[in-house]
């Protein structure tokens, strides 16, 4: 089966990927969300979403980072690769904290439409899509 995993920060992401390497149920591609949508704006009237969000990082940055996020072009990729059945499923691992929160909500609304296909697994057992 083709799975895709998605995780929340860059730690979490560089913990996931040596599991991936080392287990064999765990194949598949990795999908690490970058960005914590908890904070900052999601929505500006000239600025796009991927250039509104790493303007608010470099902005909170002492240090000129010149932070480029691209998780949402990375959600789309997914989302037509689901519609092209090149992917056959996709496992969200999601805490309680809000970061994972928001990004399962922002999920979501670009994932809708396969539902039947996402999957969370829930680390503190909280009821969402899953029985």
């Amino acid at each position: 089966m083709n799975t895709t995993h998605i995780v929340v920060g860059a730690k979490v992401g560089a913990y996931f990927n040596q599991i991936i390497n080392q287990q064999d149920q765990f194949s598949g591609r990795l999908l690490v969300i970058e960005d914590d949508y908890s904070i900052g704006p999601l929505k500006d009237d000239v600025l796009s979403f991927s250039e509104l969000r790493s303007s608010f990082w470099n902005t909170l940055e002492k240090q000129s980072k010149n932070h480029i996020l691209n998780d949402l072009e990375s959600i789309i990729d997914l989302s037509t690769s689901l519609s092209n059945q090149d992917v056959e499923c996709v496992v969200f691992w999601i805490s309680p904290s809000a970061q994972d929160l928001v990004t399962y909500y922002f999920l979501l609304f670009f994932l809708k439409k396969h539902i039947d296909k996402l999957h969370v697994i829930n680390i503190n057992g909280l009821p969402f899509l899953d029985d």
